[in-house]
């Protein structure tokens, strides 16, 4: 028969042992529970379209707080599975973002083909190249976290892109030569035209000349043209001092002087 004293001492140690088991639970249950917070605060974070900065930092610092807490309370194996509980989470949050900023230089680079004409290739490395240094940021340092996969993905997508856009550009070069050819016909059909009607009207001669006349110690100036197989002839009776208020086609300057007086005549003779 067990002593009562031993009997006792056993019960208090299951007590202790309970007690200490239950205080475990609740120091992992604890860390566990604010971890999840601040995962969810950055979850919501990215559902509105936004990266988190120094995703790689805070999560080391989540999974590191977590780890310490429960570390002190449990033993390093109670601390590694609180670890590896946060760092799933973590990682659906970094393969998010991981998404985002895959997503982000897609659409630059598009954005740069359908706005400029810069080099096309140097526009892909920039992207590659920012969104190296982004997802760099983003990742863990104390886990093995990757964004190599993501960069496969990115590099794949922008070839895509560039096969379209060269295509594009195939498409529109070979419309603006067609334009261009359109446009070279068509001038010579118009130029075609215009000799025809020319011939058929008689407009066609090849001499042009022009002669002028002033009536000696008098105002009257005579003058004839013949250009295109048309002959005009002008009468203008203008003094001197007036003579740079007359046009080709008579008085048409503004600001006559008053008083002045002056006559011009012109007509043209069409050959029937």
């Amino acid at each position: 028969m067990i002593p009562m004293r031993i009997r006792v001492l056993i019960r208090v140690l299951f007590l202790v042992v309970g007690v200490r088991a239950v205080v475990a639970k609740v120091s992992s249950y604890s860390a566990l529970s604010t971890g999840f917070r601040e995962i969810q605060a950055l979850k919501e974070t990215l559902a509105r379209g936004s990266c988190v900065a120094d995703l790689g930092a805070r999560a080391d610092a989540i999974c590191a707080t977590a780890e310490a807490r429960v570390r002190a309370e449990e033993g390093e194996d109670a601390a590694q599975r609180v670890g590896d509980v946060l760092d799933a989470q973590l990682r659906c949050v970094y393969e998010k973002q991981l998404r985002i900023l895959r997503d982000n230089a897609v659409e630059d680079v598009r954005t740069g083909v359908a706005t400029t004409t810069s080099d096309e290739y140097a526009r892909m490395v920039a992207a590659e190249r920012e969104f190296s240094r982004n997802a760099e940021e983003a990742t863990r340092k104390f886990a093995d976290w990757s964004y190599e996969e993501a960069r496969r993905e990115l590099r794949a997508v922008l070839r895509v892109v560039a096969a379209k856009s060269a295509e594009a550009r195939g498409a529109e070069l070979k419309a603006a030569q067609q334009r261009a050819q359109y446009f070279t016909v068509l001038r010579k059909l118009v130029t075609e035209l215009e000799e025809a009607t020319e011939a058929h009207l008689g407009l066609d001669s090849p001499v042009n000349a022009a002669l002028a006349f002033r009536v000696p110690e008098t105002n009257i100036n005579l003058s004839a043209a013949l250009q295109k197989a048309k002959t005009s002839i002008q009468l203008s009776v203008v003094p001197d001092d007036s003579a740079s208020l007359l046009g080709p086609t008579g008085f048409n300057k503004p600001k006559i002087a008053s008083g002045d007086l002056a006559f011009s005549y012109k007509a043209d003779v069409h050959r029937p």
